[in-house]
């Protein structure tokens, strides 16, 4: 994934892979999207279609998570994994947008607030995964803040969330 980080070939496992095995369709997106869509978002966000990463970031985010609430929707959980493996990207611009967007879902909650939602074990879970897989890419964004100047800020902004310090 982040092989081009450790000096490893960058090609050894494209960062898309298994993409198309998941159901996209089937997720609960935001309303007015459609969860289908993940995967060519993803693509041209990979590919930097049209040379504007940020707007397919903005796109995915607008999929993933809750309009009126802000709050993220199944998808999202999915979509992680492929977000991480992009911040590998050689392409400076690419890794920034893929960072931003994870920024954006660790610094928000699954539906509501527990305070404002039913007693639900099934959301809980959901959360606790979400969580797990972002927990996963520390490695990942621990590399990111000795690379590129741009990136550094937003990857430790996003460690600060994953494994704040105590104040």
């Amino acid at each position: 994934m982040i092989g081009w980080l450790r000096g490893e070939d960058a090609t050894a496992r494209p960062p898309l892979v298994g993409l198309e095995t998941l159901d996209w369709a089937r997720m609960q997106a935001s309303d007015g999207h459609d969860a289908g869509d993940i995967p060519e978002l993803l693509r041209r966000l990979a590919s930097a279609h049209e040379g504007k990463p940020h707007r397919w970031a903005d796109a995915l985010l607008d999929v993933v998570l809750h309009g009126h609430s802000g709050m993220y929707l199944e998808p999202a959980e999915h979509v992680l994994p492929f977000l991480i493996a992009l911040c590998g990207s050689e392409r400076v611009d690419v890794a920034e947008a893929a960072v931003e967007v994870l920024l954006e879902i660790a610094d928000t909650r699954a539906f509501h607030s527990p305070s404002r939602r039913p007693n639900s074990p099934e959301l809980d879970e959901f959360e606790a995964r979400v969580q797990a897989v972002l927990h996963a890419g520390v490695p990942t964004f621990q590399l990111l803040r000795s690379t590129w100047p741009s990136l550094q800020a937003t990857a430790q902004e996003l460690l600060d969330i994953l494994e704040p310090r105590d104040q």
